[in-house]
């Protein structure tokens, strides 16, 4: 008597969250995997994935995103912890900060631009990123593995032993 009819879907990969054209979106978006937005949100946007503003996106608000891809309109702080590409059809306004940064040619952006330092840069001396250039000289005599130059490679000649 009732047919069990499956959900029509479009090709869109697991958990993407999609805000259409028609939409307005009013208050805060979190997320967890990727969201495209080719409507209007007056709100923070926090995506702990990839987010896209389409062409007719537009968000008002603070963005958080791992990566984004910007091609609409963004009025707020963007902050990307990895890599912020911008579209031709882009405008930008706000505070920007990124790790790796792509603008296409005849995109509009106002305000300052920010890049991150790289992630293992805290880590390589395991100092959490407090060691600046001039506190990691190296001291000949001092460091066990490393010794000052014998005379003769001082002065370029070669004697071995």
């Amino acid at each position: 008597m009732w047919k069990k009819s499956s959900p029509k879907t479009s090709e869109t990969p697991d958990g993407l969250t999609v805000i259409e054209r028609t939409t307005r979106l009013q208050g805060n978006l979190f997320a967890s995997a990727p969201v495209r937005i080719d409507g209007v949100v007056d709100g923070d946007v926090y995506v702990e994935a990839e987010l896209t503003v389409g062409s007719e996106g537009q968000i008002t608000g603070t963005i958080k995103a791992k990566e984004a891809y910007i091609a609409g309109k963004v009025r707020g702080d963007l902050f990307v912890d990895g890599a912020l590409s911008v579209a031709e059809s882009a405008d930008i306004q706000g505070t920007i900060e990124y790790r790796a940064l792509s603008v296409e040619m005849g995109a509009a952006l106002e305000g300052t631009l920010r890049k991150k330092a790289p992630e293992d840069a805290a880590s390589a001396h395991g100092d959490g990123g407090r060691r600046g250039k001039f506190q990691s000289r190296i001291r000949p005599g001092k460091d066990p593995d490393v010794s000052a130059p014998a005379p003769a490679e001082a002065s370029g000649s070669h004697t071995e032993v």
